[in-house]
């Protein structure tokens, strides 16, 4: 399985009040590390989700503990972050609300454990949030940034996209 589904697991397990040594929350360490590893080896994870989810589990888990996995997951999600504030794939062929909203949820994971978040990277991507944001009032899965500033029509939203935006 993919390390962020496994972290997704073993979070679901501590919000379940399992502890540390349940099965599922010690195979989602095992594959948190592994991506922190990942990261730190190219500079960048291979997927948004994967990094995002593998940095809320550790934060949710035991931020002391791996901090030094928590900062290395962090500056992958940073080198994700598109110039625009959005994140998407590795090759950015298009804007993406579920990707960005794991990038912030990682954020506020690391900043309600005090660990230094980039106020920069968060405005940016608070920015793409309100661009994006259909006239209607919500958001769609692929949005286009409009270059004006302005607010524009965005097409088919969704309620999933919609709670992902908010």
């Amino acid at each position: 399985a993919d390390r962020g589904g496994v972290a997704l697991a073993g979070l679901a397990m501590l919000k379940a009040d399992e502890g540390p040594d349940h099965p599922k929350v010690k195979a989602a360490v095992a594959a948190c590390r592994s991506q922190a590893a990942l990261v730190g080896r190219s500079g960048i994870g291979e997927h948004t989700y994967s990094t995002c989810i593998c940095a809320i589990f550790l934060c949710e888990l035991d931020p002391l503990q791996y901090r030094a996995e928590i900062e290395v997951l962090m500056r992958g999600i940073a080198v994700r972050q598109t110039p625009n504030g959005c994140w998407s794939y590795k090759v950015h062929k298009y804007d993406d609300t579920s990707q960005s909203q794991f990038g912030m949820l990682a954020h506020w994971a690391a900043h309600d454990k005090r660990f230094q978040v980039s106020a920069e990277q968060v405005e940016r991507a608070l920015n793409w949030f309100l661009r994006v944001q259909d006239v209607g009032g919500g958001w769609r899965y692929d949005p286009t940034d409009p270059t004006r500033g302005q607010r524009v029509r965005q097409g088919q939203t969704t309620p999933g996209m919609t709670a992902a935006g908010l």
